[in-house]
């Protein structure tokens, strides 16, 4: 099993391949050309070799597309039992994707289980068609196959179905952090929930690691100088504290905040940093909750 969150993937062909229960979210695809001069060249994206005991096999749930190349495709099938989903795709080139839009012809087998659902592109019309049969092959074996998703098909991708014992989606979830306070040659901040430790920059430098909420600034340097960093559970970092203006500076007593977490307006959680409109909820020292609406 393997998840990946708002990654950034480039390649010409093949290049996301092998085994496994996989699942993209919201990540970037870059379809890269093969001639530094030109688009050149069909992108084919993914490669699977999944097996039997894979039910989904690679999910990719609100990633975009990004084509360098002439052209582009979901995917061709490698080997074992290949199975793979695109769902709420965007796609920045449609009118470059290959006509079947995936590859028919397997490497070593025909695909399995290749489909699609609610692809759109960068002004949300929707692109993917309402029907595309196909037919699968590797020298005599053929499996024919709708491709295009019903909305309830698609559901049964989310990812509580595809990992119903394990939350990767809150283990990668960043831990924001408030603002900066100072006093005499000292910065501190409120203790994020879920933070592990806190990492330190100093005019944009990382300058050390804490477990504490507190730092001591550098001789000839001032506390509008520095950014912190809050380590979440799995160690990925969130978008950091701030001194002066940006959505992270807002705060209600801010003595009394405890905690400080950002959500997009879907609900998920964020590190704060993003741009457009977000909720921060601010944990007070009485228990108390203030939720405030931000647009950055």
């Amino acid at each position: 099993q393997f998840y990946w969150e708002t990654s950034e993937i480039h390649g010409t062909v093949d290049f996301i391949c092998g085994g496994g229960d996989v699942y993209f979210n919201k990540c970037l695809l870059v379809g890269e050309s093969r001639s530094a001069s030109s688009k050149y060249g069909e992108v084919t994206l993914t490669a699977p070799y999944t097996d039997a005991s894979n039910t989904f096999g690679y999910v990719f749930d609100g990633c975009t597309i990004e084509n360098r190349a002439a052209s582009f495709n979901f995917g061709r099938a490698w080997g074992g039992v290949p199975r793979l989903a695109f769902l709420n795709t965007i796609i920045n080139q449609p009118n470059e994707i290959a006509a079947k839009r995936f590859t028919a012809a397997g490497m070593n087998v025909p695909a399995d289980k290749f489909v699609e659902f609610n692809t759109k592109d960068a002004q949300g019309n929707v692109v993917s068609p309402a029907s595309n049969v196909l037919k699968f092959t590797k020298d005599n074996k053929v499996n024919e196959m709708e491709t295009i998703l019903t909305a309830d098909q698609a559901a049964e991708y989310a990812l509580d179905k595809v990992f119903p014992t394990w939350t990767p989606d809150a283990d990668c979830a960043q831990v924001g952090l408030g603002l900066l306070a100072s006093e005499g040659n000292t910065i501190t901040w409120a203790a994020s929930e879920g933070a592990k430790a806190y990492a330190v920059f100093c005019d944009e430098l990382f300058v050390g690691m804490t477990s504490s909420t507190s730092w001591t600034v550098a001789e000839g340097k001032k506390a509008a100088d520095y950014l912190v960093r809050a380590a979440n559970a799995m160690g990925g970092f969130g978008g950091g504290s701030t001194t002066t203006t940006g959505i992270n500076s807002m705060k209600v007593d801010g003595e009394n905040v405890v905690s400080t977490m950002f959500y997009d307006l879907q609900g998920v959680r964020v590190d704060g940093s993003q741009r457009g409109v977000l909720i921060m909820v601010q944990k007070m020292n009485d228990g108390s909750m203030k939720t405030t609406k931000i647009v950055k």
